[in-house]
């Protein structure tokens, strides 16, 4: 049997790829770059005029004992690994903001550009 979305590279501009569908279940899924571990998909966020299942950022919960959120653009993913629950981000990505997480309810934002 050959699978054909184990490990899909993201490819900007076609947004019916199995890459960005499974871009679009990636909640809870590790998170790495070509240097290493980065965190986990803490949340997907969506841009108004982007529809509901093609995400425009991820919200990755940095490190393992950190309450920073990376933002990182989907132009940033490399590949989305559906089986392993792994997203490939490019090297060196561009980190759109930083949050603090902080309980519901209690909003502590804090975006660098």
């Amino acid at each position: 049997m050959i699978r054909s979305d184990v490990t899909t590279p993201y490819q900007p501009g076609q947004e019916a790829s199995s890459s960005l569908l499974g871009l679009a279940r990636s909640e809870g899924f590790r998170v790495e770059s070509p240097d290493g571990y980065v965190g986990v998909v803490e949340a997907l966020r969506f841009a108004p005029s982007t529809a509901s299942d093609h995400p425009s950022e991820l919200a990755v919960h940095a490190g393992r004992s950190s309450e920073t959120l990376l933002i990182i653009p989907r132009a940033e993913v490399d590949s989305v690994d559906v089986l392993e629950q792994r997203v490939v981000l490019r090297p060196s990505p561009r980190i759109a903001a930083t949050e603090r997480m902080t309980p519901p309810g209690k909003p502590d934002v804090r975006r660098e550009h």
